[in-house]
């Protein structure tokens, strides 16, 4: 078994092999667009056929306030023939070699298949159908337009000031999104809320098809820093229930829940999505912690650290690792992540209870709004 990048001359076995695993049509045409950014491998049979695929994208994923180099791994797909032969682990290990971020996210098919390699679910891209009609209606102090060019900077400044208050958001800018923020005008819908000559809130969606009764619009973006803003958004948002039935968010719907006037729809769709932390020293060092005082030793794959975090910043060393508490390093990754909360040693993850390892970690429930 042969593995390399993939070519402009593998462009139609990598089609197919896709199509086949992800359930496309083997028919559609081969794409000619320029492929994303980052490393791209193959696995080859002697006959040069190839039968394993996977990439890694390059992104920056905000944890604790700091923007972390992520590997985000997308388009893994073997031959039926060729599954269970350790093809996909083979291929992982070479991208992330490649990429050397010190973390990786995916959205799996199936968490099983990535566990083993140390990757662990964290949060869900979660969609919602809330039905238009649910949506207020009136808007107090703040004018809804459509948002030009000259808005972008204010638009991008939203994003970033939203991501860097979250746990897990990409940064939205670098090879992976080449259109940076005027990306974003190329949807069907992009409005602004402005408040005293200032824009507090932008919306970005896709209308969707038909006019009837089930008409579904999706909601790509909302993202505010007044309730004004956000409850005129969302007016601008119910003023199409003539013609369209729902829309579909993206995302929590905590705030929305505060500005509708009827119990929310279950979740029609939780997408969950993995992280594994690469490099354990160089992922402590990159990301923020809380403000506070922290010093905690444990062992992750038979290397003892020490964890010490002071001003807001964090720091790993290598130590001996006798007597100290075990964490599975999909333990590690609930760690990062800060949804340990007691979870690892009622799941085998940690040989013991890690208060003081939660509490230095935690934040946000993770979330992220861009699939890859």
């Amino acid at each position: 078994m042969k593995i390399r990048p993939l070519e402009e001359s593998d462009r139609e076995q990598a089609h197919r092999l896709s199509m086949l695993a992800f359930g496309g049509d083997l028919s559609a045409p081969v794409s000619t667009d320029p492929p994303p950014a980052g490393p791209y491998l193959g696995a080859f049979d002697d006959a040069g056929r190839l039968v394993a695929k996977a990439r890694s994208r390059p992104y920056d994923q905000w944890w604790g306030g700091r923007p972390v180099p992520m590997a985000g791994i997308a388009g893994v797909a073997v031959q039926p023939e060729h599954r269970g032969q350790g093809l996909v682990r083979t291929l992982m290990d070479e991208l992330l070699h490649l990429a050397e971020a010190p973390i990786s996210s995916l959205f799996p098919t199936a968490p099983s298949i990535y566990r083993p390699l140390d990757w662990e679910v964290v949060g869900t891209l979660d969609s919602t159908p809330i039905p238009l009609a649910a949506l207020p209606t009136r808007t107090e102090g703040a004018a809804v337009r459509a948002a030009t060019e000259q808005d972008l900077p204010a638009i991008e400044t939203l994003y970033d000031a939203r991501a860097k208050g979250s746990a897990g958001f990409l940064s939205r800018k670098g090879p992976s999104f080449p259109a940076g923020v005027k990306g974003i005008l190329e949807l069907d819908v992009v409005t602004v809320v402005v408040e005293d000559d200032v824009v507090t809130g932008y919306a970005s969606y896709s209308r969707g098809r038909g006019y009837r009764g089930g008409s579904v619009m999706t909601l790509w973006d909302c993202i505010t820093t007044s309730p004004h803003a956000l409850r005129a958004l969302l007016a601008g948002l119910g003023g199409w229930s003539a013609v369209a039935e729902a829309v579909t968010w993206r995302g929590s719907t905590d705030d929305l829940a505060l500005f509708v006037n009827r119990s929310l729809p279950a979740v029609e769709q939780a997408q969950p999505w993995m992280l594994r932390v690469v490099d354990a020293v160089a992922a402590v060092a990159a990301r923020g912690f809380a403000l506070g005082t922290t010093n905690a030793s444990f062992v992750v794959s038979g290397t003892g650290y020490r964890l010490e975090v002071a001003n807001g910043r964090g720091e790993l060393a290598v130590v001996p690792g006798e007597g100290l508490p075990v964490v599975h390093p999909r333990g590690l990754a609930l760690l990062y992540a800060g949804v340990a909360a007691g979870r690892l040693s009622r799941t085998g993850l940690a040989d013991r209870e890690l208060p003081e390892l939660e509490e230095a970690f935690r934040g946000p429930q993770p979330e992220i709004l861009d699939y890859f």
